[in-house]
């Protein structure tokens, strides 16, 4: 074999190859397209639809929701702004001077 039929010969696989490549990322994308991985799979939600009975609760303020739910997760500590501290502050002061007075009569 010569060097000339050697070289075209390493051209043609190489050609080849590439074709080759072409047609496995064409085939790759069909398949994905066609089955794609599977998702994680999400918690399920229930619900229904709510009957006349739970409107006529709903709309009367009766209904079988705990108040915790209602409120949801409210921390009183979070909600009381400065002024608000201060005056609970003010207070407790109050009471303390009113127990130490009512403690030395």
């Amino acid at each position: 074999m010569t060097e000339d039929r050697e070289e075209r010969l390493v051209l043609a696989w190489e050609a080849l190859a590439a074709g080759l490549g072409a047609l496995n990322e064409i085939a790759r994308t069909a398949i994905s397209k066609q089955w794609p991985d599977p998702r994680e799979p999400r918690e399920a939600v229930v619900t229904r639809l709510p009957t006349e009975e739970d409107k006529i609760k709903e709309k009367s303020g009766n209904t079988d929701i705990p108040l915790g739910e209602w409120l949801g997760e409210f921390d009183p500590e979070e909600e009381i702004g400065p002024r608000e501290r201060e005056f609970l502050a003010a207070q407790s002061k109050r009471s303390k001077r009113a127990s130490r007075t009512k403690a030395t009569t």
